[in-house]
């Protein structure tokens, strides 16, 4: 007996492969049978006949019977005393037996993730033993049927054709006994387990059958209308049995095939029986298994995002963003293109594939609105604007109210599923207050709808040519009346893009304006260079900077289209130049502005480029070395702001030579402001003034804003100069005169792409910049030059920022 005992226990693989083999060849033999007595055209027929209601509600019922099963959850959350918050009990509950119950292998998968999920552990050892003790309740409740099963066949007289059932529901019947036998004599056994712990995992077993008996028959009701109960439910319940006995997952294939020669033995079609298990499988295991899953894997990513701090999140919400604004763009495109020519899809072959995808409407002027709204939405959407998103869904719940309801197509279903799945994972990624305007963008959209009116003129000039062939008119429009319609919705939609790029962006300026009690402190204390000093004209935008209750970094900017253009290095506190900056490019961003920095010296050039700026050479800033003393030095007093001011009206009889070329207004210089904050220098003696100038001072270096002087020689240019540069020279200070633009960009054979587009523009655009000879008139005064940058971040297009610029650095 041993060695009969040993030689089935080494040989037990081969048993479990023919048991398996054979329950398989029993499953396939049959559904091989029944298949081939059925009609597939009267099956799809039955298929199509199914309502939406109907559907739906047998989909939410399916949902429902499965809910019993977090009972086994509760139980063993009570038996491992495990803590954890009821929101976290339904959501794990569900996830672990929605997939327990699809691919559940006689309930092993439910123990392997419930262990993995609940028990502690410094108690993994007798968390698993008592896991796995759980199982035996698993068919407590399908052998609690058995015995209803039982009775009713014997006690219903009708129901005497299923007694040859009874060998079957006796033994499932006998398990539940056993059990509760078992439970009462073996307490040590579970000595763990209290009453109200064995209690929760039988009723949870009983409710875990019940609700897949009344899916069941649930679904048979919506097909067929007219289910008996009492016919249907020991059928139910014995296919169920023999199919959990096989541990097949979800008994598939035993039970399918005993289902469908039993119902077929009470007078229902296979068509109508395979309809009915198609049903079944697919609302009470395949979209719940899906909910499951779905849960499963958002908490799995989330995880996995907080182990990499965000980085996968980040990843795809970007990704799905660049998608949803490429299907905006792509459905507001399509929509045109087949309102413009009806029948495109009968003659090519890609739009009739994506046809069936597209958005369309019956009517041919909501077809035009609606497109140019897509294509307008696709550009706030692509901008991460607010206001966007929300109109974005909005639209597409019209779109798919009125199209989607209307056609009924499967295709254009997944679209919008799909789309609106895309839409709210990219959520997060749309966090800007306003939209803005850049210039590419611009003349990408302009060349868009400039295309679409010449087309769409083009396709009614000829459809109202009455001389058409039989191929023009495939392609045109029916009549004149259905394209005037689509005129007038193109019309109407121009109305109504400009209304939505205005609700888009925002009629407050970005920025403050000057405000005294701030700038002036600021600038008595660190000084102004001659860009910082144009602040005073008011035609500046700035950003006050707040650190420990007073401002502390002022940043003076100009606004280009999408772009904030800073002038010159910050005003302040050089320490807090860097926390400023990140706080202005952060509001810049959520304005849907650009940071760009224009005449950065070296220093402040890299303290950019630690926030990701690029920075390249734009030209110039000339510094004046004292030449030879001369025996008499030139005489020079500095004169009070109320001397400047009388005297000041009296330069226009002057001839105006300004060595600095200083882009100020001409009451510039009677500014409080410029009075107050530069110094006024008078040369000669005041019956015989030969010129003036007006310098300012920071904490590197004097620079010159204007000298003014009688006469056109150079020499008496020289002069002041070697004046001005001995009055720096005292306080050990360099004398800044003028930026030259452009200058010495691009000149080595190894310059950027970029920096050769300014070298053309330098050398052959002199005629309209005069950059060059700019230059030359101040190299006789300079001796040193220090070079200013242009600071941007990436992926801008140079082309436009160049020009913005360029404007910028050519104003007199």
């Amino acid at each position: 007996m041993k060695k009969i005992w040993q030689w089935v226990k080494d040989h037990l693989l081969w048993f479990k492969i023919i048991f398996i083999a054979s329950i398989l060849f029993f499953v396939v033999n049959q559904l091989s049978r029944i298949l081939q007595g059925m009609t597939w055209h009267k099956f799809m027929t039955l298929l199509q006949q199914q309502g939406a209601m109907s559907i739906l509600s047998m989909m939410i019922l399916g949902c429902v019977a499965a809910t019993p099963m977090i009972l086994y959850d509760v139980a063993t959350t009570r038996l491992l005393k495990t803590k954890i918050t009821t929101r976290s009990l339904l959501k794990e509950g569900w996830i672990i037996n929605t997939i327990n119950n699809l691919v559940g292998f006689g309930g092993v998968v439910g123990v392997t993730l419930r262990a993995n999920r609940y028990m502690e552990k410094e108690k993994t050892k007798d968390a698993i033993a008592d896991i796995t003790k759980s199982t035996l309740f698993l068919l407590s409740g399908l052998s609690t049927l058995c015995l209803i099963m039982l009775g009713v066949i014997y006690l219903v007289p009708s129901e005497a054709m299923y007694r040859s059932y009874t060998l079957w529901l006796l033994l499932g019947s006998g398990y539940v006994v056993l059990l509760l036998l078992f439970v009462a004599r073996s307490r040590k056994f579970f000595r763990d387990f209290s009453k109200r712990t064995l209690a929760t995992f039988y009723l949870a077993s009983l409710g875990q059958w019940t609700g897949a008996l009344g899916i069941f028959l649930w679904i048979g009701y919506q097909i067929t209308k007219e289910t008996s109960i009492v016919q249907i439910a020991p059928l139910f319940v014995v296919a169920t049995l023999i199919g959990m006995l096989t541990m097949v997952p979800g008994g598939m294939g035993t039970f399918d095939v005993l289902m469908i020669l039993g119902l077929n033995s009470l007078g229902i079609s296979k068509e109508i029986a395979l309809m009915w298990l198609l049903f079944y499988r697919l609302f009470y295991y395949v979209i719940p298994f899906i909910s499951g899953l779905i849960l499963f894997t958002k908490e799995t990513g989330t995880k996995i995002n907080r182990l990499f701090a965000g980085l996968p999140s980040r990843f795809f919400s970007k990704v799905s963003h660049r998608f949803v604004s490429v299907i905006l763009y792509g459905s507001g495109i399509l929509m045109i293109i087949l309102s413009a020519i009806p029948n495109l899809s009968a003659v090519s072959q890609v739009v009739n594939y994506i046809f069936p995808f597209s958005m369309h409407f019956f009517d041919q002027a909501l077809n035009m609105i609606v497109g140019l709204l897509l294509i307008g939405l696709a550009r706030g959407v692509n901008d991460q604007v607010k206001k966007a998103y929300r109109a974005s869904l909005l639209l597409l719940i019209f779109c798919f109210i009125n199209t989607v309801l209307a056609t009924r197509s499967w295709q254009l279903m997944l679209f919008f599923v799909v789309t609106f799945l895309l839409l709210y994972l990219s959520r997060h990624q749309f966090y800007r207050e306003r939209f803005v305007y850049s210039w590419s963008a611009l003349l990408l959209d302009s060349t868009i709808f400039l295309f679409i009116f010449i087309f769409y003129g083009v396709i009614g000039y000829f459809t109202s040519n009455v001389q058409q062939g039989p191929t023009l008119k495939f392609w045109l429009f029916p009549s004149e009346k259905i394209w005037f319609q689509g005129l007038i919705g193109l019309l109407v939609a121009i109305l109504i893009l400009v209304a939505l790029y205005h609700y888009l962006s925002s009629d407050v300026p970005f920025g403050e304006a000057y405000q005294e009690q701030y700038f002036l402190p600021l600038a008595k204390k660190y000084g102004c260079d001659r860009y910082q000093q144009l602040a005073y004209t008011g035609e500046y935008r700035h950003f006050y900077y707040q650190k420990e209750n007073q401002i502390q970094v002022i940043l003076t900017f100009f606004i280009r289209a999408n772009r904030c253009i800073l002038l010159s290095t910050p005003l302040g506190e050089e320490k807090y130049w860097k926390e400023a900056m990140e706080a202005f490019m952060t509001q810049a961003d959520i304005n849907d502005y650009q940071v760009v920095a224009l005449f950065a010296n070296q220093k402040f050039s890299l303290a950019l480029h630690e926030l990701g700026f690029k920075f390249m050479n734009i030209g110039e800033e000339g510094f004046a070395v004292a030449q030879k003393a001369k025996e008499k030095d030139l005489d020079f007093t500095e004169i009070s702001k109320e001397e400047w001011v009388e005297e000041y009206p009296m330069l226009s009889s002057y001839l105006r030579k300004k060595v600095s070329d200083y882009p100020a207004p001409k009451d510039f210089w009677l500014k409080k402001e410029v009075l107050e904050q530069n110094t006024i220098l008078a040369f000669g003696q005041k019956e015989a003034r030969v010129g003036y100038a007006v310098i300012t001072e920071n904490e590197q270096y004097y620079s010159v804003l204007g000298i003014f002087t009688e006469q056109e020689e150079k020499e008496q240019t020289v002069e002041i100069l070697q004046a001005l540069e001995q009055i720096a020279q005292q306080k050990g200070k360099q004398l800044s005169l003028e930026f030259s633009p452009l200058a010495n960009v691009g000149n080595s054979s190894y310059a950027f792409l970029e920096e050769k587009w300014i070298h053309v523009i330098y050398n052959f655009g002199n005629t309209m910049t005069n950059f060059e000879q700019q230059r030359q008139r101040l190299a006789p005064y300079v001796n040193e030059w220090h070079h200013r940058y242009l600071c941007y971040r990436g992926h801008q297009p140079f082309i436009f920022l160049l020009i913005q610029c360029f404007f910028r650095l050519g104003k007199k």
